[in-house]
């Protein structure tokens, strides 16, 4: 691990990973003056540093994730409406020492954290394992699928697979805090699976619950098209006043018996029955 001072924004709610690019929009004439410090003593570089509570307003390194990322200025742009737009490169995790003010800007004394090794045999298994699941999620997933997704199938390294997976998933803020400070690519491996296992399950059981959503609309459509059939029928037949203001008269005295639910549920299926049923019937 190596130190070094670095330049420094603080981020509320998104996360940036290695290996994965991150625009944001700015106005604050404070981090204006952060890029610019950035882009002409660093090299563009510069350290993004993440906020352990969102809703946290005191900025102190006990306030924040003891990781953060190293990144790349690779694009800044003037927007008319005076802001700047910053195209930001993750580059690696460091470990957060201490913050300071030089140059009247924040700045942070860091420690870079350096991927741990993967035997080669477990990167290959962990790669096609991972590459699986997400040939087969993006088979089965209702929603568009993220350029990124793309760039993770044609990945051979897991620690760039894992990085970029973990940016790109819909997961909880919470929970890439978590995968943002694991170094072992090996356990953001096994992290990534049971997450993945978890929204398979997830889809497999919102799509359940549509498909049973979507029988029951079906029957209930087909019985009000098959109702209103009788009724014309009826109608042409010159037998549906009779009939239906005899049912409508026995369904307002059964609002009125206070009976029981199995027993009113009885009474209607029979009402029901009487509303169907033709003039000639015996019953």
């Amino acid at each position: 691990m190596t130190s070094k001072n670095i330049p420094v924004i603080i981020l509320n709610e998104v996360l940036l990973f290695p290996s994965v690019d991150l625009r944001l929009d700015f106005d604050s004439t404070y981090i204006k003056e952060i890029i610019n410090v950035s882009e002409k003593y660093f090299n563009g570089e510069i350290f993004i540093a993440f906020k352990e509570d969102p809703l946290e307003e005191e900025i102190s390194v006990t306030e924040l994730l003891s990781v953060g990322i190293i990144a790349n200025i690779s694009s800044k742009l003037e927007l008319p409406n005076k802001k700047i737009r910053i195209s930001f490169h993750g580059i690696k995790r460091a470990k957060l020492k201490e913050l300071y003010e030089e140059e009247h800007v924040l700045q942070a004394k860091v420690k870079t954290l350096l991927s741990s090794e993967v035997p080669v045999k477990e990167e290959i298994a962990y790669l096609r394992i991972l590459k699986n699941m997400l040939s087969e999620y993006t088979k089965n997933s209702p929603f568009s699928i993220d350029s990124f997704f793309n760039i993770a199938k044609n990945t051979n390294d897991l620690d760039t697979l894992t990085n970029i997976l973990t940016f790109t998933f819909d997961l909880p803020n919470v929970r890439k805090q978590e995968y943002l400070q694991e170094v072992n690519p090996i356990e953001r491996s096994k992290m990534l699976i049971k997450d993945i296992r978890q929204d398979f399950e997830i889809l497999n059981l919102e799509k359940e619950i549509d498909e049973e959503v979507g029988r029951r609309m079906d029957k209930a459509q087909q019985e009000i098209i098959l109702h209103e059939k009788i009724k014309v029928i009826r109608e042409r037949l010159g037998e549906s006043h009779d009939i239906l203001t005899e049912a409508n008269l026995y369904l307002e005295k059964l609002s009125t018996l206070g009976c029981s639910k199995k027993v009113e549920a009885k009474l209607k299926s029979e009402i029901s029955k009487l509303e169907t049923m033709p003039v000639s019937s015996p019953e």
